[in-house]
């Protein structure tokens, strides 16, 4: 079953909005769980595992969520439909429909990636006038959506470049490489750099702020 697409910005932004309250509700789960009192020491490393392991599957519903937003507002504006406020983007593909938009994005290609921050700012200025409402709150948030990308890329492939890309990740967060391997569950469950939050709750901020300002153009 093929999901529906929204017909608005304001639908769009509020369906992922949701989407990112439910991953925050079941990390404060998965947290309270891992962290109950009396545990044995066997018992609690045990809980952290479970933790982590929980918590990369957050990240990658999350960052599903988030890709399948792009792709949705990407759409919107090529349609010229009106952000929140009201400005419409103008499209250089003049498409009939979303679903003719979808086409004409797709060409030749068996799926489009919209993980790879680079790729998804050259498609949108490429295409849209000044990559309007998208382009700019992308920018912003770049080095935030690489790094997620590269942990996608960690939990989901085992390959030795998916490896040394995230290490640039753990690389950037402890200053040096440690010794022992950071898992992605474990690197989501640490305090994000500069804030006071764990990096999966920081990405959950980032991708909602962004959207917000997508939304609202």
């Amino acid at each position: 079953m093929i999901l529906p697409r929204p017909r608005t910005f304001e639908t769009s932004c509020r369906g992922f909005c949701n989407e990112v309250e439910l991953v925050r509700k079941l990390d404060f789960i998965n947290q309270t769980r891992a962290q109950r009192p009396g545990l044995s020491a066997a018992m609690a490393a045990e809980a952290r595992l479970e933790l982590h392991l929980a918590s990369e599957g957050l990240f990658m519903r999350l960052f599903r969520h988030w890709e399948r937003f792009l792709e949705n507002s990407f759409l919107l504006a090529a349609t010229s439909q009106p952000s929140a406020s009201g400005r419409r983007a103008h499209s250089y593909i003049r498409p009939r429909s979303k679903s003719h938009a979808y086409e004409i994005t797709m060409g030749s290609r068996d799926v489009i990636s919209w993980s790879k921050p680079a790729a998804v700012l050259e498609r949108i200025n490429l295409l849209l006038r000044d990559g309007y409402p998208m382009s700019e709150h992308v920018e912003a948030v770049r080095s935030d959506l690489t790094s997620m990308e590269r942990i996608r890329n960690r939990i989901a492939h085992e390959s030795d470049e998916s490896q040394i890309q995230y290490l640039k990740v753990v690389r950037c967060h402890f200053m040096v490489l440690p010794t022992r391997f950071v898992s992605p569950g474990r690197l989501l469950n640490l305090m994000a750099r500069g804030t006071h939050v764990h990096y999966l709750e920081h990405y959950c901020q980032v991708l909602e702020a962004t959207a917000t300002l997508i939304r609202d153009g």
